[in-house]
């Protein structure tokens, strides 16, 4: 359950990458301190794909300051995207 749980929030972080503009910077620093601690709490245990949840978490608070590059959102919302399907179809 609480796999599936932290899947809608990856999916939730990917859908704000993509729809960043319309959401206020708070929105976005949120669920950028969502990823970072998930990130770090999952990443101290050795696991990489966490330590990757991290650095989209820096990226997303670096969008919320308005600075943005295309190359990393969109691979990090296929990225996000990806691992929320796959934790809602395990």
């Amino acid at each position: 359950m609480i796999v599936k749980l932290l899947g809608i929030g990856d999916l939730i972080c990917a859908l704000i990458i993509l729809m960043g503009p319309l959401f206020g910077p708070r929105v976005i620093v949120f669920f950028a301190m969502f990823l970072l601690a998930k990130g770090g709490i999952f990443g101290m245990s050795g696991n990489f794909v966490s330590v990757l949840d991290f650095f989209i978490g820096v990226y997303m608070i670096l969008m919320g300051f308005g600075v943005t590059i295309k190359v990393i959102s969109v691979v990090s919302m296929i990225y996000l995207s990806e691992k929320a399907i796959m934790s809602m179809l395990a």
